[in-house]
């Protein structure tokens, strides 16, 4: 997946890849950072971005 693409989670809602690959060791290989549309609340922390692994994703839009 390549940043700018719009992808939407069954638990999270819609959102939009930021970043899709990162420095060895930092990150698992199939994940990618989303920014949230409607950020949520998880433990009384606003969640606006995080990690999710790209099989958890459907592409809605293709970034350029």
């Amino acid at each position: 997946m390549k940043r700018g693409t719009l992808v939407a989670h069954p638990r999270w809602g819609k959102g939009l890849i930021t970043e899709a690959s990162f420095p060895t060791g930092h990150a698992p290989d199939n994940a990618v950072l989303v920014w949230w549309n409607k950020p949520t609340s998880e433990g009384g922390v606003i969640l606006t971005s995080f990690l999710v692994y790209e099989e958890e994703l459907t592409i809605i839009s293709e970034g350029e």
